[in-house]
């Protein structure tokens, strides 16, 4: 082993203040439409997470890229680490309330990054942050809006669900739960209805999906995805009798019953008659059907010398 710690290549970081890096559509006025945007920029920073950076610091690196910038100028770009940087700076910000001169300087907290050199255009910056991000974001509505965003971007599906860790079928769950009425998507976005349940009421209206959100809320109660997908089931059966797109075949002990109902039978043609009990295997039936035999013969059911 080498004069190092790790037999290893050994990575350089920086140890920089929280203030001294950019988080883009934070600390900059640029949206959803950079690529190094993240809208988890705007969740609350919460105390107990600055408690535990006072007490421990940051101890995960983030990932940063330099943008150069006109007149000379540089900044660095905060790719992964955000939230780290949110809480760094709450964290400094209380100690500045405690201390002052050379001890506040002693005491700042730093946040530890590793420089990204490579990071190509536009569009691998975007993915390069998702695919660090991927499993942070809880809330399913933020990471399939962040998907859809890089498609609009022209990213491939096939990749947007590399960087994010999920099938493409999964992806498509994700974008299908974005063609929901608002409320049905709020739904999602506060947990009170899973992904999987929400998407089978994508056969509906904004306004029946409403309905569906108003009935649970009056009776009190919530729908599982096997109970969401019964009722679409149910759905698509009525709307198939309704139109006359959706048709079963009738089976043989329904066509019996039938046949055995004197009124229905009774207002037969005698040939159709004779065809449905043909069906049902009734001997000689066929022969009473004008052409019936000829045309069993023609299609191979009956042998060309058969009587």
């Amino acid at each position: 082993m080498s004069g190092q710690l790790f037999d290893g290549p050994r990575v350089n970081g920086f140890y920089l203040l929280p203030e001294d890096v950019v988080i883009i559509g934070l600390d900059t006025d640029d949206g959803s439409e950079h690529p190094n945007y993240d809208p988890r920029i705007n969740i609350p920073v919460l105390d107990e997470d600055v408690a535990n950076v006072l007490v421990h610091g940051v101890l995960k690196p983030g990932l940063i890229r330099k943008e150069q910038l006109s007149g000379g100028k540089s900044r660095a770009i905060v790719l992964d680490g955000r939230q780290r940087v949110r809480w760094a700076r709450a964290a400094n910000a209380k100690l500045r309330e405690s201390y002052s001169g050379a001890e506040l300087e002693k005491r700042l907290i730093r946040v530890p990054f590793i420089p990204k050199q490579q990071v190509g255009d536009a569009n691998a910056q975007m993915r390069m942050g998702v695919a660090a991000n991927r499993y942070k974001a809880s809330d399913f509505m933020m990471k399939a809006e962040e998907a859809n965003r890089m498609l609009s971007r022209g990213i491939s599906k096939k990749d947007v669900a590399i960087d994010f860790g999920v099938s493409p079928q999964a992806l498509d769950q994700w974008l299908q739960v974005l063609t929901l009425g608002k409320k049905m998507q709020d739904m999602v976005r506060s947990g009170t209805m899973s992904p999987s349940t929400a998407i089978q009421y994508s056969d509906m209206s904004e306004e029946e999906q409403d309905k569906v959100i108003a009935d649970c809320e009056r009776l009190g109660v919530t729908i599982g995805a096997a109970e969401a997908k019964t009722q679409r089931a149910a759905r698509k059966r009525s709307n198939g009798a309704e139109g006359h797109d959706v048709r079963r075949p009738i089976g043989a002990g329904t066509l019996r019953k039938l046949m055995s109902h004197e009124t229905f039978v009774d207002s037969l043609e005698p040939d159709v008659a004779a065809l449905l009990k043909w069906i049902l295997g009734e001997a000689n039936q066929d022969r009473r059907i004008k052409g019936l035999r000829a045309a069993l013969k023609d299609i191979g059911y009956l042998a060309k010398d058969e009587d």
